[in-house]
């Protein structure tokens, strides 16, 4: 897991090339990106999100693609766990996602300008509360990585 500042991302381009071709898409301003998804090209595309923050919810890990979450507005916990500490209780490998019951973990805040980079082997609860729900936009870049 990586978790950084936008105006750090430049320090991870050597990690791998097709994560640096997700970095880079941080770059763009997307105040104005309709919420969708976004097709970059066969191992790249991102997601514009927006919704309500929650108490609690399930982890997620994906097995094909590593995320690159970045917060454009408000402020979410995402809470990450190695995937072997936890316990799955759905598949859908048609969409690249695994659900899992949710332990502590690591708990990231991330706010306006940050971002993670999450790998197949952590687990993260996105979503989450930090004080009281609230309404979010970020951007989900997802890489290719099988």
């Amino acid at each position: 897991m990586i978790f950084d500042r936008v105006e750090n991302a430049e320090t991870y381009l050597g990690v791998d090339a097709r994560i640096a071709r997700g970095l880079n898409l941080l770059k763009q301003d997307f105040s104005q990106t309709p919420v969708g998804r976004y097709e970059v090209n066969e191992d790249l595309f991102y997601m514009i999100q927006e919704y309500e923050t929650k108490p609690d919810n399930l982890a997620e890990a994906h097995r094909k693609y590593v995320d690159i979450q970045c917060m454009l507005n408000g402020v979410e916990m995402i809470a990450v766990q190695n995937v072997t500490k936890l316990t799955q209780v759905e598949a859908h490998p048609d969409k690249d996602l695994y659900l899992y019951n949710r332990k502590k973990g690591t708990e990231i805040v991330l706010t306006a300008g940050t971002f993670m980079v999450v790998w197949p082997q952590d687990a993260h609860a996105a979503a989450i509360a930090v004080d009281v729900p609230e309404k979010v936009r970020k951007v989900v870049v997802k890489v290719r990585i099988v």
